[in-house]
């Protein structure tokens, strides 16, 4: 049975994007929370590695193009030389966002930096009017758009200002929660400029899996060669992040669980661009806060707290709603048109049939009366 013919498959691929967000979110904090770990003979400390960890995000991304290649119906581009250059700008985008992103997850809650991704939408929203390849888009119930924004803003603020005033669990991570949350936001920047850059694909006709696939191969050599840049001002030590993969069992667990989550949140994605709505799709994005909040209070990284735990969950609420206003698509005027066509349609089959039937009953009487 073909996926295209599998009903289910929509709301498979769905649930395959808000888990593996999820998961590979959680894997991510949960290093923070393990014991202190060996990195070098006899000597200790806590896994804090974020830089190598964007490395592990573009080889997750990079398997995905294992699935593509057992994908015989859809025809594309042999490969070519320009296609890797087509991802270099990408592939650099997404690096740096993906950087500041795992630079802010140590020092705020989990949650609160899963809201604060969604910012991405502010960025990108302006960007998009401002590109003519994207403009278009941004016509279309732009009232709507802009009314969205500010609903977003109010509540990114609200949770800013609630989680700075009474976070309730100190993180691992001895940043603080401000810098922890300027970080994401610059990430957020860093991701709607990614997502303008990856007009550039359009002319490519490749297989999208390949493409992403490609894309994370790229990141991988390009962050290979800034790796020597911030060892040397003792940004991130390599040779650390491999000692602890081979003397402790539960870093390498929880590594191949953190690219498990990446694989499936990216083919999630793909599948999501195929078979579901936009609006679906940026919904269960935005939904995603909510389910890491469940989890992570059941793992106990995060302990409920009246106060905070209410504004978080109802600004969450209100950042969905806002979500589904900005995209939900306005009916167009000919299918308005249309709709009413039908309904006038209807309603001259409906005025007639009664007529009809009136029009029986008053024969029917007339003959009555000519009988008697």
């Amino acid at each position: 049975m073909a996926k295209e013919d599998f009903a289910a498959f929509p709301v498979i691929a769905l649930i395959m994007r808000i888990c593996g967000g999820t998961g590979g979110f959680s894997f991510a904090k949960a290093w923070g929370f393990y014991a202190d770990s060996e990195y070098a003979a006899g000597k200790f400390k806590g896994f804090s590695h974020p830089y190598m960890q964007v490395v592990m995000i573009f080889l997750g991304e990079a398997l995905v193009g294992l699935v593509g290649l057992f994908d015989k119906k859809t025809k594309h581009d042999k490969f070519h030389v320009k296609h890797i250059l087509r991802c270099i700008v990408p592939a650099a985008l997404d690096a740096a966002a993906q950087t500041f992103s795992n630079l802010g997850i140590g020092g705020e809650l989990i949650s609160v930096q899963q809201i604060f991704r969604l910012t991405t939408i502010l960025f990108a929203t302006p960007l998009c009017a401002i590109f003519s390849d994207f403009r278009d888009s941004f016509a279309i119930n732009m009232k709507a758009k802009i009314q969205s924004l500010i609903i977003m803003t109010c509540a990114f603020v609200v949770v800013g200002v609630a989680s700075i005033s009474f976070t309730p669990v100190v993180q691992p991570d001895c940043g603080s929660t401000a810098k922890s949350m300027s970080y994401v936001i610059f990430s957020g920047f860093l991701s709607g400029l990614y997502t303008i850059s990856t007009r550039m694909y359009k002319s490519a006709n490749m297989h999208p899996l390949t493409q992403q696939s490609m894309e994370g191969v790229v990141g991988m050599v390009l962050y290979m060669l800034v790796l020597p840049i911030l060892n040397h001002f003792q940004l991130e030590f390599p040779g650390e992040w491999f000692y602890r993969h081979t003397h402790t069992w539960y870093i390498t667990l929880n590594q191949i669980l953190f690219l498990t989550a990446v694989f499936t949140v990216t083919l999630g994605g793909y599948y999501c661009s195929k078979f579901t709505s936009n609006l679906s799709f940026q919904v269960i994005e935005a939904a995603r806060p909510l389910l890491v909040t469940v989890v992570t209070m059941i793992v106990k990284f995060e302990k409920p707290e009246v106060k905070f735990t209410l504004v978080s969950l109802s600004a969450q609420c209100i950042i969905i709603y806002a979500t589904i206003i900005h995209f939900t698509e306005p009916t167009t005027k000919a299918k308005q048109i249309s709709e009413q066509a039908d309904a006038l349609v209807v309603g001259s089959a409906d005025t007639l049939e009664i007529n009809t039937k009136t029009k029986r009953k008053t024969t029917k009487r007339e003959n009555s009366d000519i009988l008697e």
